[in-house]
């Protein structure tokens, strides 16, 4: 076989592979807006109480663990630094390099 039945065979080989992982892996699926089917405010509905503040709660710990946290110091622990601004300079060849892609 000369290079272009290897090129075609394995361009071949590539656009199967793509349309089993589309269609195999795509995600998003939904009922479509058949009787039963979630619309999309029902969702929103049902995700703002989850969302919301709650009030926080209170355990109470027995056993071996409480007593060792217990006897635990509390920490505090350092902040983390603010990003830094990432140079210029950088940023330009990044971008040279991608328009040359």
């Amino acid at each position: 076989m000369n290079a272009a039945g290897w090129l075609t065979a394995g361009l071949a080989v590539a656009a199967l592979t793509g349309m089993w992982a589309l269609r195999r892996c795509s995600g998003g699926r939904h009922g479509g807006a058949g009787v039963g089917a979630t619309s999309a405010w029902q969702v929103i509905e049902q995700c703002r109480p989850a969302s919301a503040p709650r009030p926080p709660r209170w355990i109470t710990m027995r056993g071996d663990l409480a007593d060792a946290l217990a006897d635990e110091p509390t920490r505090v622990l350092p902040r983390v630094p603010a990003p830094r601004a990432p140079d210029p300079e950088l940023l330009v060849r990044v971008l040279d390099g991608l328009h040359r892609l």
